[in-house]
């Protein structure tokens, strides 16, 4: 092996070692924040089984950019939790293809 490749190598071995024992860690990764969710709270007025609760959530995690829904038979209200606050519409008719009346919703129709 000539000095000059002998060189290089042990200037990236030294590199190399160099990193993986510095306590340095990677900008990126600590730097990263979730993108926030927006909550949408409805009233469902027919929300009384157990079975209407899972088609409720089932519903709402059907339509594009809602992620989680909590769907509460006592209350009757759903939250619906979103990666932009301009689902409702959406929401509201995907719930009522389902057979189920939204509270309160005049402005949304």
């Amino acid at each position: 092996m000539k000095t000059s490749e002998h060189s290089k190598i042990s200037i990236l071995a030294m590199n190399l070692a160099e990193t993986i024992n510095s306590n340095t860690t990677d900008r990126r990764s600590t730097s990263y924040q979730p993108r926030p969710l927006h909550t949408i709270y409805l009233k469902i007025v027919n929300l009384k089984t157990p079975q209407d609760q899972k088609d409720v959530e089932q519903a709402g995690i059907s339509v594009k950019g809602v992620i989680s829904v909590n769907a509460n038979i006592q209350t009757h209200h759903a939250t619906f939790y979103c990666t932009s606050n301009d689902l409702k519409k959406k929401i509201i008719h995907a719930l009522r293809v389902k057979g189920f009346q939204i509270q309160d919703d005049t402005n949304d129709k």
